[in-house]
């Protein structure tokens, strides 16, 4: 009896170690088709390596995305697309990548001293600005990629650049509060510090900032619950909007009209409060499910594109403007520090650390 229940026991013992064993093989074999066959086949259909362990938490939607592009080891912290549709500019450390947007070709390599943060082509894109860390902005020629301008702004913090419509002036900003604008041709100061920054005793800190379509209005957000609105000619506020939470983002409609801004934290926040540009009065308000702090517009002003902002949500969501309706949501990234649009609904992603810019078709 004891020699029968002794042999049975190892019988036992077998198979819950064979269960064993099978199981353990086949979470090895599911690890080692996400560590090996994902990236396989991202590369096989993208040309592109994308790599698990650098945060892939799920798989994007592969019929919204169009491309990847390989832009650094390290990160992407700004990226832009020209008005043809055809070039796009991305910043990481110490360097700005210029690429085939179509093909994701690297065109030219401009190394800078210092992180990139922001980069901008003109409206005839003829020129492409962009501001580093050093607190330098620099104006690059297009046509052969040589510099044409470096601007010392002598404000620390500079974190956003852009250029009017008429292709005349740059507009930079710094954290301290401190909007600049330059003359885009001579690289000459035109507007006073003073005539653009908040009044001292009020010791805000700039958020964001962004120009109409028109060139004629500059918006401008703080982290006291206000946003202002500027006549960008004579420098003069022309009112002051008083917010229920910090405005941490802004985006301006392509048609000047309508003010759209991330209200609350850019990692936390899960609203999207707009406003009419010329009055001020308060419009929709678009509730995320998920945090929202990087927006935009499309090109044609009908849809609103907005995504998390250095954080593990790792989704992009476009809205009807309109309607307010959501329509899509592209899942699948994974600390996204940069977003903008261009032709045909497309909708090209910065990725911090995998250091790849990912291109999405929103239909």
């Amino acid at each position: 009896m004891t020699e029968h229940s002794g042999r049975t026991s190892t019988a036992r013992r077998t198979v819950q170690q064979k269960w064993i064993y099978r199981l353990l093989f086949r979470i090895v074999g599911l690890q080692a088709l996400l560590f090996l066959g994902v990236p396989a086949f991202y590369y096989l259909r993208y040309g592109s390596w994308v790599e698990p362990w650098k945060g892939l938490s799920y798989l994007p939607n592969i019929s919204a995305l169009q491309q990847i592009i390989s832009v650094d080891s390290s990160s992407v912290d700004s990226v832009t697309i020209s008005p043809n549709g055809k070039t796009m500019a991305t910043g990481s450390v110490k360097t700005i990548g210029i690429w085939d947007f179509q093909t994701g070709k690297l065109l030219q390599k401009l190394d800078v001293s210092g992180g990139v943060q922001g980069v901008k082509f003109s409206p005839d894109g003829q020129r492409l600005a962009s501001v580093s860390g050093d607190n330098t902005i620099r104006i690059w020629n297009v046509s052969n990629w040589k510099l044409l301008h470096s601007i010392e702004t002598g404000q620390k913090g500079g974190f956003g650049v852009t250029i009017t419509s008429d292709g005349q002036t740059i507009v930079g900003a710094s954290s301290n509060g401190t909007i600049q604008t330059w003359s885009l041709i001579s690289g000459q100061l035109l507007r006073t510090p003073a005539e653009l920054s908040v009044k001292p005793e009020e010791a805000a800190k700039l958020l964001d900032f962004a120009i109409s379509a028109d060139g004629q209005t500059l918006v401008t957000s703080y982290d006291n619950k206000r946003i202002k609105i500027w006549n960008l000619q004579t420098g003069k506020v022309q009112r002051s909007l008083t917010t229920t939470e910090n405005i941490s983002f802004i985006s301006i409609s392509p048609d000047s009209q309508t003010i759209a801004g991330c209200a609350g934290s850019d990692t936390y926040s899960k609203t999207i409060q707009t406003w009419v540009l010329n009055t001020g009065q308060p419009l929709r308000t678009f509730s995320s499910p998920d945090v929202v702090g990087l927006i935009a517009f499309s090109k044609d002003g009908r849809k609103l594109v907005g995504s998390d902002r250095g954080g593990f949500s790792g989704k992009v969501q476009v809205w009807d403007f309109q309607t307010g309706t959501l329509l899509h949501t592209f899942s699948g990234m994974f600390n996204i520090h940069a977003l903008t649009t261009g032709r045909d609904d497309t909708i090209a992603v910065g990725l911090a650390y995998w250091g790849k810019v990912l291109v999405l078709k929103a239909q």
